[in-house]
């Protein structure tokens, strides 16, 4: 027992053992994976701080944390953070780990993540980072994630939507949820907590710092894009909705089929979404009565088309009673339908059959019906007389004190067109004795007074008339008062004077402006009399606009601007102008001195004409990063440029001397010209300034009437400038010249660029066109250059790296995004080199490089090089002329031979001396021959003078043998002739003869 004991307790150890270190044998393996998918997917900058692995968190599977993991944007996102989290948490397959081909995510966890959605008037978005593969490719990532569940904890959610003009921002979100989704059709169960939620829609607020929570079950059809809702409760601060239906988008439409009903007729619960209501001693309050809402959403969504939709809410017997406050908000009845049974906007009907309440011992009664949001019929009836001492007896508003007596009563009846038409209405508002204070500021606005009226009895739109008979008030010791008519609302008529002071910072003190901060003070005594006509007609001597105005110390702060402060300005009114005089401040950090002239300003007040200014300013120094950027009060180092809007209804003529300008990085000195501002373009005519070592003139004009796809068309005239620096602080420069990255010296340009700029203010480079000339003043490369290296690594020409630019004049074109450059020759000392070729905005380059060299000063290396391009050696040369191509990058240039004129002189010098071998063979050989023909003809003379002679001997033999023959013959035959003559002559014998 004690053995199986020791045993057991071996294996157990061993597997701790194994357990303990799995997070060492596969950390590296993930975290090459994940940064190759990174690499692959993810258009964006990724970081992270460390990669942690633990067994046992979520056992089997491996947890896989990221520490400090930040998602940040490239152009037009450029600094947009779109997520950072604390720590990431990823529960991955250990078996897929093991296997090690695909590796499965089964569970997400987020911690303190910022998620920043942004969505600009281009319709760009900045979440458009992740290059999503089919199913069939999936097989070729790394990782699957199939997740199986999630849980984000203490988020912070931003939604911005710039083109719909929709802002979301959802504080300490926390969100579970579970459902498979590596299937086409998933219930996915979710349950969210959102601690502040804020959402405007077209500049108008529908959330404000309301608490959410969401619990749904949703089946989710990924296939065709469908979303059906179930068991869905939406609560909103106290207040529970249930939800019920579907959406589908499986295109440009969205389908929606939405219902929803309050789960509680409790009014406390409903009470707690009304604006101001839900507090922290919300719990305290006392609320009764019932209430009913419920409505429904049911149509198509698009461009052109508005789902139908139907509001209902109704009140009875409300009581509201703050424990702090004296009095209740009783008798509260509501109710109120809102609807539209057709799929246009413009249709909508608003019916208000009944809105009563009791404030304090103070009656409030009304109701309203409005039939369409063009062609509005109207039938309303409100009245309400209030002491305003008794709402703060009944509603807190903390440090406000109010004091006074208002009475409002108004019935209307009609139809209003805003042509013809407009209701019979007969309504008055008065106050008086009114008193306002709050404990932003010592002093209170008194002695406040206000009567006022709209009449019109007949329903004809010429014979309404408002009538403010009196408009006054003290605020410390300092009165103002006003008063006018408007009549005839076809072509409004008006009358109206105002005298006295304002002090903007102690009014905005009582009266906050959310996210603005206004100060200063106005003095002023205006009259001004007219009519609409005369304003159209421009009959400025009709409209008698006489007084005179000043500002001193005017301060207007907000977030979407620079900080504008004016010291001083006196202003004079005549019907035709105002002249602006004496007018010293600073935008941000810029200051400003100016004088001139604003004509039109009653078109631009009442009637959004375009105001005509012309002015000289002047400055010291100006910042015009502070006008680029989402946030002017950032730092310069970390600001997110965005579209410059220049206003349509402005038309300015602007004579600017600057002494120094900053834009982005890059300073300029001594800025001076002419700027034009009208219907949304600015114009620079002759526009000088000295910046980046030399000096500019622009021509041009930015133009930004769309939004979405904002232009520019800028001449430039650059003198002297250092390339360096240019190449640092233009993006032109570096999109189309990225060379001059490697590149120090002077340069002086006449070029003419027009295109797109991108939501950052940056150029859309595959939008450019243009054309121009580039003069290299003096330009030398610097070390570790890919570029040149290249070169000369290719080539074996070590002088190629000092390469040295002089008076080198460039033909340029852009077109489609690249910069296409005539032939141009460098010569550095015996060296000569002609390039050409086009450059894109990645910084690829397809260049031809014809190069001319001494032969004496390349080297052994280059022969050899040459030699194995050609297969010819260097001989007998001064000069070698080959040419290259050069494509890929810069930074990753491919160098390949293109041909060689030497080359080739060398193969017809090799031909032209064997050609020649040849003849002198040809000829030694013909010598040969002739010798050898001579010889023999010689030797056939010899041989046939000495066949001759033996046949001549042969003959001369043969002839005297033929004589000897003959002879003979002759001789025989005479002497038979004489033997039958004389008969044969008798034999001699020996004695015979010796006889004789």
């Amino acid at each position: 027992m004690q053995k199986a004991i020791k045993i057991g307790g071996i294996i157990l150890l061993v597997l701790v053992a194994l357990v303990a270190s799995v997070p060492f044998l596969f950390k590296d393996k993930l975290k090459v994976a994940l940064n190759r998918e990174i690499e692959k997917n993810v258009d964006a900058k990724v970081n992270y701080g460390s990669l942690s692995l633990n067994l046992w968190r979520h056992f089997p599977d491996l947890t896989v944390n990221l520490s400090d993991l930040s998602v940040v944007g490239l152009s037009p996102f450029t600094g947009d953070t779109l997520v950072s989290a604390n720590e990431v948490s990823l529960s991955v397959n250990l078996l897929s780990v093991w296997r090690g081909k695909q590796i499965k995510v089964n569970h997400i966890g987020l911690n303190q993540p910022h998620i920043l959605v942004k969505i600009l008037k281009d319709s760009s978005a900045n979440y458009a980072i992740y290059e999503s593969v089919s199913k069939a490719d999936t097989a070729k990532s790394a990782f699957s994630v199939g997740v199986q569940s999630w849980q984000i904890s203490d988020g912070r959610v931003v939604y911005d939507d710039r083109l719909t003009n929709t802002l979301i921002k959802l504080e300490n979100v926390n969100q579970t949820g579970e459902g498979d989704l590596t299937q086409d059709i998933v219930e996915v169960l979710s349950d969210t907590k959102i601690e502040n939620a804020n959402i405007s829609y077209g500049g108008v607020n529908y959330l404000n710092n309301k608490k959410i929570s969401l619990a749904t079950t949703t089946t989710l059809d990924l296939l065709a894009s469908k979303y059906d809702f179930k068991n869905t409760t939406l609560t909103i601060n106290e207040f529970p909705l249930q939800l019920s239906g579907s959406v589908v988008m499986p295109d440009t439409n969205i389908y929606t089929d939405i219902h929803f009903k309050a789960l509680s007729d409790d009014f406390k619960q409903f009470f707690s979404i009304v604006p101001g209501a839900y507090t922290q001693n919300y719990s305290d309050v006392e609320a009764t009565g019932k209430i009913g809402f419920d409505g429904e959403v049911i149509g198509i969504y698009n461009s052109r088309q508005f789902p139908a939709f139907l509001v209902n809410l109704n009140v009875k017997d409300g009581h509201v009673q703050y424990p702090d406050l004296p009095k209740p908000l009783e008798q509260i009845d509501i109710a109120a339908t809102i609807k539209n049974t057709t799929d246009q906007l413009a249709n909508t009907s608003v019916d208000v059959k009944n809105l009563s309440f009791l404030l304090g011992n103070n009656p409030v009664k009304g109701r309203a019906l409005i039939e369409g949001l063009k062609r509005m019929k109207v039938d309303a009836d409100f009245v309400a007389k209030i002491n305003l001492e008794e709402i703060t007896k009944v509603i807190p508003l903390p440090g406000q004190t109010l004091r006074g007596l208002a009475d409002i009563n108004l019935k209307a009846k009609g139809v209003y067109d805003g042509q013809r038409q407009f209701p019979i209405v007969s309504a008055t508002a008065n106050l008086t004795n009114g008193y306002v204070k709050s404990d932003q500021f010592a002093e209170p606005l008194e002695n406040v007074t206000f009567k006022g009226s709209l009449v019109n009895t007949n329903g004809n739109i010429n014979d309404t008339r408002l009538n403010i008979s009196d408009l006054r008030w003290v605020l410390q010791q300092e009165a103002f008062e006003a008063k006018g008519t408007v009549s005839n609302f076809a072509d409004y008529n008006w009358d109206i004077e105002g005298k006295g002071k304002i002090d903007l910072g102690k009014i905005t003190a009582i009266f906050p402006i959310e996210k603005t901060k206004i100060d200063g003070k106005i003095t002023t005594d205006i009259r001004t009399k007219g009519k609409m006509s005369d304003l159209k007609a421009k009959r400025y001597a009709a409209l008698n606009t006489v007084g005179q105005a000043s500002i001193a110390n005017l301060e207007y702060v907000t977030p979407d601007y620079p900080a504008m402060k004016v010291q001083t300005a006196e202003l004079d009114f005549t019907p035709q102008k105002i002249n602006v005089t004496n007018a010293v401040g600073t935008v941000g950090s810029s200051d400003f001195a100016t004088k001139g002239q604003f004509t039109n300003y009653l078109g631009y007040i009442l009637n959004d004409e375009a105001i005509v200014g012309d002015f000289t300013v002047s400055s010291r120094s100006f910042n015009v990063n502070e006008w680029l950027t989402d946030s002017p009060t950032a730092a310069t180092d970390s600001i997110h440029k965005s579209v410059v809007v220049v206003p349509k209804n402005i038309q300015l003529t602007l004579h600017p001397t600057v002494q120094s300008v900053l834009y982005d990085k890059m300073k300029m000195k001594n800025l001076g010209g002419t700027l034009t501002v009208q219907d949304g373009t600015i114009k620079m005519n002759n526009v000088v300034f000295g910046a980046l070592g030399g000096q500019f003139i622009t021509n041009g004009s930015y133009d930004s009437r769309d939004l979405a796809r904002p232009q520019f068309d800028f001449g430039l005239d650059l003198t002297k400038i250092d390339i360096g620096e240019a190449y640092q602080h233009l993006a032109i420069v570096r999109a189309l010249t990225p060379i001059a990255a490697y590149l120090i010296g002077q340069v002086s340009s006449k070029i003419r660029v027009k295109g797109l700029l991108q939501q950052d203010m940056l150029p859309n480079i595959n939008t450019l066109t243009g054309d121009g000339l580039i003069k290299v003043i003096e330009g030398a490369f610097k070390d570790n250059n890919a570029m040149l290296d290249q070169v000369a690594d290719y080539t074996k020409i070590s002088d190629i790296k000092r390469l040295r630019l002089k008076d080198v004049l460039m033909n340029v074109s852009v077109e489609d995004g690249k910069l296409t450059v005539a032939p141009y020759e460098i010569i550095y000392q015996d060296y000569k080199m002609a390039v050409s070729g086009k450059t894109g905005l990645n910084g690829s380059v397809d260049f031809k490089l014809a190069f001319d060299v001494p032969s004496g000063k390349v080297g052994a290396g280059f022969s050899q090089a040459f030699a194995g391009w050609t297969g010819k050696a260097l001989t007998n040369t001064e000069r070698v002329k080959f040419d290259l191509s050069m494509t890929g990058t810069y930074q990753t240039p491919k160098l390949a031979f293109n041909g060689s004129s030497t080359a080739k002189n060398l193969k017809e010098t090799v031909v032209t001396e064997a050609k020649q071998q040849v003849q002198v063979l040809t000829q030694a050989a013909e010598d040969r021959i002739s010798i050898e023909k001579e010889r023999l003809r010689k030797e056939a003379e010899a041989r046939i003078k000495a066949a001759q002679d033996s046949l001549n001997a042969v003959i001369e033999a043969k002839k005297r043998e033929a004589e000897s023959r003959a002879k003979d013959f002759v001789k025989e035959q005479k002497k038979k002739l004489l033997d039958k003559i004389f008969g044969p002559k008798k034999p001699v014998t020996d004695s015979t003869e010796k006889q004789k």
